[in-house]
């Protein structure tokens, strides 16, 4: 905490409550040039612990633990140039979201509309596992209710909806898709699965013949995003007049 006092006149006491504004201004402008200036040390003190760590043959990694309030950003040292990466990369998710979701109303149950908004706000943010995991979450939300609540293995219930024309030959390839992908994010205790899930995280796409900026994860979203869309769109079509 901050105590900003005021100036001390002749023949007044200190006011405490309300300090003078030009005193207020300037100790605001004091605490954001310290927070600055403590928060690059840490970045030049995260960075130098990292390399040390990563240089050893374990299969860990070197984090400050400040990092992960989101104020730092491995890919940026300057702050502001951090703020207007990140700024350029939520744009530029935003208008491929924008593209996925048709002009139409959903009748959904009430839980997938509790669940569908994180979908967005993951992806916009860049949180790749997150996204896959709600993507997850939403089109289980839907098909169990489909199935009157079904507590069947995901696999199973996928299969028989497809076997019973509620699900289409595409859906059932998707959603079975979308459950392996996301099961290693979460089950990672099979050295098989831990590192199937890493690499995704940090293995490069390749486009064109050279390796791009993207990782395959990112890829990975949106076709788990398409998939929640094109769901929503055959299991929840605009309702009739008469439920308005």
């Amino acid at each position: 905490m901050v105590l900003l006092q005021g100036t001390h006149t002749q023949g007044k006491s200190r006011n405490l409550r309300n300090p003078p504004k030009q005193t207020l201004q300037v100790s605001c402008v004091e605490v954001q040039r310290s927070l600055k200036n403590r928060t690059k040390t840490l970045l030049h003190r995260r960075k130098q612990i990292i390399e040390e760590w990563a240089s050893g043959p374990y299969d860990w990694t070197g984090a400050d633990a400040f990092a992960f309030s989101g104020v730092l950003r491995p890919y940026a040292d300057d702050l502001d140039e951090r703020d207007r990466l990140l700024e350029l990369e939520q744009e530029r998710r935003a208008r491929w979201l924008r593209k996925q979701f048709p002009h139409e109303m959903w009748r959904i149950p009430v839980l997938t509309s509790l669940l569908l908004p994180e979908v967005g706000a993951c992806y916009m943010n860049g949180a790749h596992y997150a996204t896959i995991i709600m993507c997850q979450a939403v089109v289980e939300s839907v098909i169990r209710r489909k199935a009157k609540g079904s507590e069947a293995q995901y696999w199973r219930l996928v299969r028989r909806l497809a076997s019973e024309g509620t699900l289409t030959k595409r859906e059932k390839i998707d959603l079975l898709w979308l459950s392996r992908i996301r099961n290693p994010s979460l089950h990672t205790g099979n050295y098989d699965k831990y590192a199937k899930a890493l690499t995704r995280g940090l293995m490069p796409m390749i486009a064109n013949g050279k390796v791009t900026e993207k990782s395959v994860i990112e890829s990975d979203c949106r076709r788990a995003i398409k998939t929640v869309v094109q769901l929503l769109h055959h299991l929840c079509p605009e309702p009739s007049e008469q439920h308005f």
